[in-house]
């Protein structure tokens, strides 16, 4: 009798103990959106991971998520991203702004303005609508600019 209640102990210490954990992704299935995770000694099984807005930013290989684990159970865990460590740093500590990165590209909203830094952007649209004064940087900063209502000149 006191080994089955050693059992029954032991498994609901181990429950208690896997209910909220950060835990390193492992692998990721982005077709059906699941993903696997370093909990304990070992691995869970294919969980779903989701939000409440419509972006897709899936973790990484390596990233601290957090796994929310009904009675204990890591494969029925919920991931939440979130979390930085040293393969993952916050790309800002600017009080006032958002930040999203992903590998070379960095969005930035603050103080009144939007900023894409990256090596290549591609806009594909029927209309673009540019309200307000245009400004060249870079290689084409010392060429002169011409609008008209159907053609831009460089």
């Amino acid at each position: 009798m006191d080994d089955i209640i050693e059992i029954v102990r032991s498994e609901v210490a181990r429950q208690l103990a896997n209910i909220v954990v950060r835990a390193p992704v492992t692998d990721i299935d982005h077709d059906t959106q699941r993903i696997k995770t370093k909990v304990g000694g070992g691995e869970s099984g294919w969980i779903e991971f989701s939000g409440s807005t419509s972006n897709w930013s899936p973790p990484k290989i390596g990233a601290s998520v957090i796994s929310l684990n009904p009675c204990g159970d890591p494969d029925q865990g919920v991931i939440i991203n979130g979390g930085y460590s040293d393969d993952n740093p916050p790309p800002s500590t600017a009080p006032d702004s958002f930040v999203e990165k992903r590998g070379s590209s960095t969005f930035t909203v603050a103080d009144g303005k939007i900023t894409l830094e990256t090596d290549v952007a591609t806009i594909t649209a029927n209309t673009i609508i540019l309200d307000g004064k245009v400004l060249l940087g870079g290689a084409l900063a010392a060429r002169p600019v011409e609008f008209s209502p159907k053609v831009f000149v460089v």
